[in-house]
């Protein structure tokens, strides 16, 4: 787990793109800049890359669950996958779990998709920028899944959470695409 990261900070800023970043982008891609930046954040995590032959259609990466935090031994790693917008950077992508099941439960600060699939809820559209990238995702989903643990081991979403809004304040569900 990445220490150190709140819910207040969102992404952390040695995972934002600054203007150095953007003007390497520029230069080369930014697929290139986000690959330094998942590489230097995530050394030692387990990472595949997804391509369209345009450039990045999604990322599928491993978790490593610090029993330390969660209280529990059942479950060593999680696997995410985020899917990329055609539109990226411009959009959210979407994280989803991928080797757990998740029921879908709006107190556990999750999406369902038009499809049905459940994507965790880690940043609002509106917060999102093109400064945002897939390793402040990464961070932000680490982070989430072992909340999400915590939580459904003892009822309660620890630390700070807030409400989904318009966007997710239906009870039951919400359609988020």
């Amino acid at each position: 787990m990445i220490r150190g990261i709140h819910l207040s900070t969102r992404i952390p800023q040695i995972q934002k793109m600054r203007k150095s970043d953007h003007d390497r982008a520029e230069k080369t891609s930014r697929w290139a800049v986000e690959v330094e930046k998942i590489e230097s954040s995530f050394s030692n995590m387990e990472i595949e890359m997804r391509s369209n032959g345009d450039g990045i259609s999604g990322i599928q990466f491993t978790v490593e669950i610090d029993h330390h935090v969660t209280g529990q031994s059942r479950i060593s790693d999680v696997q995410m996958r985020m899917i990329l917008p055609d539109d990226y950077p411009r959009s959210l992508p979407k994280v989803y779990p991928v080797d757990i099941t998740i029921p879908f439960d709006n107190r556990a600060h999750l999406y369902r998709d038009r499809e049905g699939g459940v994507h965790i809820c880690l940043i609002t559209e509106e917060e999102w920028t093109e400064d945002c990238t897939m390793a402040g995702l990464m961070s932000l989903a680490s982070l989430w899944i072992h909340k999400y643990i915590v939580w459904r081991n003892e009822g309660v979403w620890p630390g700070f959470g807030r409400s989904h809004g318009n966007i997710c304040g239906k009870i039951g569900g919400c359609e988020h695409s």
